[in-house]
């Protein structure tokens, strides 16, 4: 393809020699693309086969700072490596049969691991910003998971918990301030009978009740 190139009063001065691509050689380039992203999305899935007690897994237990190995702050790919997890966007509660879809570097969004469901993690800009648990296998490192009572979890941190009530009475908010960090915090939401959902990261993003919205 022959590209012409005129001057400012319209006037032809040149020709520039393009060849473009074939649809073979696009077609060629866009399986390749797949093909590399399919072995990334294997090897995540190889290495939680492979190394069980590594990274991130149902075992793994949440403090102020992160889950097991994946820390507030991290970049997506900080997180994959260290967790030995592929993250892959949150569409509802539903986790994809296959680890597809694009993750957002910019504003805020959720995603969570392939491999197992309840654990959703808040970016802001590309970093980890908090970690939400909507199961109930995952706990805190002093025991604390869904369905504990909310009275027994402000037994386990004591003076750095706070209660607050909504007027309704129906929602509970325990916040807990770690002393070594006190920008971070520890939310459970509970109701009379016990913990709905728990969550840690930093402010301001732990406090928006909301999340991305």
């Amino acid at each position: 393809m022959n590209w012409r190139i005129y001057n400012k009063k319209g006037n032809r001065i040149g020709t520039i020699e393009k060849d473009l691509p074939s649809p073979l050689g696009c077609l060629a380039l866009l399986i390749l693309v797949q093909i590399v992203g399919s072995l990334t999305n294997l090897f995540f899935w190889a290495s939680s086969l492979l190394f069980p007690d590594t990274g991130i897994t149902k075992k793994s237990q949440i403090d102020y700072n992160g889950l097991g190995p994946v820390k507030i702050g991290m970049t997506i790919k900080e997180a994959e490596l260290a967790g030995r997890i592929k993250l892959v966007p949150v569409e509802g509660n539903e986790l994809a049969l296959w680890p597809m879809g694009k993750l957002k570097t910019q504003g805020c969004s959720y995603v969570q691991p392939w491999t197992f469901y309840g654990v959703h993690l808040m970016l802001v800009d590309g970093y980890i910003t908090r970690i939400e648990i909507h199961n109930t296998y995952t706990t805190t490192t002093t025991g604390a998971r869904i369905n504990s009572s909310p009275s027994w979890v402000k037994s386990l941190y004591g003076q750095h918990a706070r209660t607050t009530t909504e007027k309704s009475g129906r929602k509970i908010y325990i916040t807990v301030i770690p002393p070594e960090a006190k920008n971070h915090r520890i939310i459970f939401e509970s109701n009379q009978l016990g913990v709905d959902r728990f969550m840690v990261g930093k402010l301001p993003e732990i406090d928006q009740k909301n999340g991305c919205k």
